[in-house]
């Protein structure tokens, strides 16, 4: 998955929650399938 880049306002969907919400495992389909790791600062709840 090198040098490919997600843009902001990606849709993902969450499927794993770290303890006390210290970062959040999203999974992504478009623009390409990959789960990634997200902290708190980083993501929004649609």
């Amino acid at each position: 998955m090198r040098g490919r880049t997600l843009h902001e306002g990606a849709t993902g969907s969450v499927v794993y929650t770290y303890p006390d919400g210290a970062g959040y495992e999203v999974e992504f389909e478009k623009p390409f399938h990959c789960v990634v790791t997200v902290g708190p600062d980083e993501i929004r709840l649609a």
